[in-house]
């Protein structure tokens, strides 16, 4: 565990650099962070550029989707999906519930 603080960038860069265990020295990690998921873009830099270089990570936005924050409006993020969607090299899951 390693606390980052408010730092998306150094996230995922973290995650980046992590992910690229096994091209590096030949043993495969899966780093998995966790970012407020309205912030997610703070870091696409970094993010870009590991999924470029095929890095392997799970990065874990909270709360998910836009409905299901309690903090308010301001705090559901309808931009994260748009990003998880458009970035090459990236397989993104957006949680949904049924009544």
């Amino acid at each position: 565990h390693v606390e980052l603080g408010i730092a998306e960038m150094n996230l995922m860069l973290m995650l980046g650099a992590a992910g690229l265990s096994h091209s590096l020295f030949g043993e495969r990690l899966i780093p998995v962070g966790t970012v407020y998921d309205p912030f997610v873009a703070r870091g696409l830099d970094a993010l870009n550029y590991a999924c470029y270089q095929d890095a392997r990570f799970l990065l874990v936005g909270t709360p998910s989707g836009v409905t299901l924050a309690p903090e308010g409006g301001a705090h559901q993020s309808i931009g994260t999906p748009l990003i998880g969607m458009a970035q090459d090299g990236l397989a993104s899951f957006e949680p949904a519930f049924l009544d």
